[in-house]
């Protein structure tokens, strides 16, 4: 099914196709699931051929959330199962990537001490924000940075930032031949999850070690009854679980201190005005707090405000979701999952999967944007197949 908003531009007139997947969620007991899943990997890898055998695609981005658990195994298996087939079909793609939230591993946590001990302080105050440059990204995506290191041949071979080529988890990449600007942010630098919370309980709550609310101190009036008291601790420590576990808000506040060639891209984003300039990040804007989402000081809001496309994850938005137009020149586009991962069983679910193809002419400012999802047969997996739904914008008349 096809929605077209404006007269549709020819395939030779756009300048970059980009591969975009999203939510990907793998654990290794999907091998328990492997003939429905050979079936979706084949459909998959047909569909990718048939669309690169029309216009080469340039860039495969994964917007995070690449593994369920953030482990090594998990990234190994969806490089062997799906990126290695793909790649040796997109010969002449590039690789993109960024963490999401479950590609923290949770069981990296020996740093949760010094950072609990941070106690009350807000995400702005310096002790934080040098906690987490100096101690926490590199911690809690420890694998996943790793296992991409080893993989830097399917990586653009020049144009990445120090900081990207690095660690894979942050930084920009400059297309210089097709005026393109693909700016990388981790968005979840604090989504340390439920392994985290069982070591606060275990470590601190029972052993009543870590200070918590400031009203604590009133715990010591000894005309409380111990029902107050009780209540009042339980509320003190139920602020700093969610304080620190919490995925909505703060989550991109510390850009300028993890992002080490920050100022650097400041100086490309308003010297190469006639780039094309992408913004990928796993959390969409409305997962982040008004600070982050409007400051104009605040690093993210200034990527924001100062790229033509906004590319998220997280959501898992279906097939026919209608995208945002933020203002008059730009566009936040959000990604489905490619596979959805169902907790109670520890299997996979595809019957809403999504990829995207994004055809983009930057001098035109002209996107084209086809939601790819499989259909699913439950009869019959083999007659599975993949539709689509088409939009296409223009940035330059506002037109979607």
């Amino acid at each position: 099914m096809e929605h077209s908003y404006f007269s549709v531009y020819r395939n030779n007139d756009f300048k970059q196709r980009v591969l975009w997947l999203s939510d990907i969620h793998y654990v290794v007991s999907y091998k328990e699931f492997q003939d429905g899943l050979d079936v979706f990997k084949s459909s998959f890898l047909e569909k990718c051929k048939e669309i690169n055998d029309n216009k080469v695609i340039d860039i495969v981005l994964i917007s995070g959330d690449i593994a369920q658990n953030g482990t090594t195994v998990e990234y190994e298996q969806f490089f062997n199962d799906f990126l290695e087939p793909l790649f040796e079909i997109l010969t002449s793609a590039k690789l993109l990537v960024i963490p999401g939230n479950h590609d923290v591993n949770q069981s990296n946590i020996a740093y949760i001490e010094s950072y609990l001990q941070l106690g009350n302080k807000n995400p702005n105050d310096k002790d934080y924000l040098d906690f987490i440059r100096k101690t926490g990204v590199s911690k809690v995506f420890e694998d996943y940075s790793n296992f991409f290191k080893t993989k830097k041949t399917f990586f653009p071979p020049k144009g990445v930032s120090n900081n990207y080529d690095e660690n894979f988890y942050q930084g920009y990449y400059i297309d210089e031949k097709n005026k393109f600007l693909y700016v990388l942010v981790n968005s979840s630098w604090l989504s340390f999850g439920n392994e985290s919370v069982k070591h606060y309980l275990e470590n601190y709550v029972l052993k009543s070690t870590l200070p918590v609310e400031d009203k604590i101190k009133e715990l010591e009036n000894p005309d409380l009854s111990d029902e107050k008291r009780k209540e009042m601790l339980i509320k003190g420590h139920v602020s700093n679980i969610q304080k620190f576990t919490s995925e909505y808000g703060s989550q991109t506040l510390a850009i300028e201190q993890t992002f080490e060639d920050f100022n650097e891209l400041k100086k490309i984003y308003l010297e190469y005005t006639e780039y094309f300039k992408i913004c990928v990040v796993h959390h969409p804007e409305n997962w982040l707090n008004w600070i982050e989402r409007l400051k104009t000081s605040e690093a993210f809001a200034f990527l924001k405000h100062n790229s033509d496309v906004l590319c998220s994850g997280h959501e898992h938005v279906r097939h026919d979701f209608k995208q945002e137009n933020r203002n008059k020149s730009n566009l936040h586009l959000k990604a489905g999952a490619f596979i959805e991962y169902n907790i109670r069983t520890n299997q996979c679910i595809l019957k809403e999967s999504i990829f995207t193809i994004l055809d983009i002419n930057g001098s035109k400012k002209n996107i084209s944007e086809k939601k790819y999802k499989f259909v699913l047969d439950n009869t019959d997996i083999l007659k599975s197949y993949w539709t689509y739904n088409k939009k296409e914008y223009n940035l330059l008349n506002n037109s979607n």
